[in-house]
């Protein structure tokens, strides 16, 4: 079996020999296994203290014989909470699978809030005809500031050069520190770092 297992029918795969095909599927399936567990600790709450029952059916009972043409009112009987119990879990459940969907499908670009996730990426650093190192990056959304920042093999800092506006930054290779090996750069907006790339290996 390949297809997820259809809402209305969670209700009865209890019901089914361990060796059944839905049974199984529920077993390894994260969707479907999530959905189920959803609904059995739905179907184990119970009525608050007080709730009202009986009225709660009638109403339910009277709603559906004035607004769906063709539907006989049934009386209202205890065993009628279940049903209408099950409706809501039927609600929950499809609610906490698209839920499940949108995590499991959710891509690496975007945050828990769907807000785009800021990415600083940088060029590949190249050495130019007369001997110096240029460094490039991308743009950053509300980033006013670009920082340049030499690092040792160990990834501790040597030295910062000046913040610019630009996405590009050369080097005089006869300038920098015997152990600055490797580099990244800092976006920053009114003075506050807001990313900063991953860093990348001096040429």
């Amino acid at each position: 079996m390949d297809k997820c297992i259809p809402i209305e029918a969670l209700g009865t795969l209890e019901t089914l020999s361990p060796d059944d095909p839905m049974r199984r599927h529920a077993d390894v399936c994260p969707r479907c296994s999530a959905a189920m567990t959803a609904y059995r600790e739905f179907l184990r709450a119970e009525a608050p203290r007080g709730a009202r029952v009986a009225d709660a059916d009638r109403h339910l009972a009277r709603f559906i014989g004035e607004r769906v043409e063709g539907v006989e009112v049934a009386p209202p009987v205890r065993f009628r909470w279940p049903n209408l119990r099950w409706a809501v879990a039927a609600a929950v459940v499809v609610v906490g699978a698209t839920l499940i969907a949108k995590q499991m499908d959710r891509g690496d670009g975007v945050v828990l809030r769907g807000e785009p996730r800021v990415e600083l990426s940088v060029l590949e650093a190249r050495t130019l005809a007369n001997g110096s190192i240029e460094l490039g990056w991308n743009a950053v959304p509300d980033a006013d500031q670009y920082q340049v920042v030499l690092l040792r093999n160990n990834l501790t800092e040597v030295a910062r050069m000046v913040a610019t506006t630009e996405l590009r930054a050369t080097l005089d290779r006869s300038s920098l520190p015997s152990d600055a090996v490797r580099w990244q750069v800092a976006a920053f907006r009114e003075g506050a770092v807001i990313i900063e790339s991953t860093p990348q290996e001096l040429p």
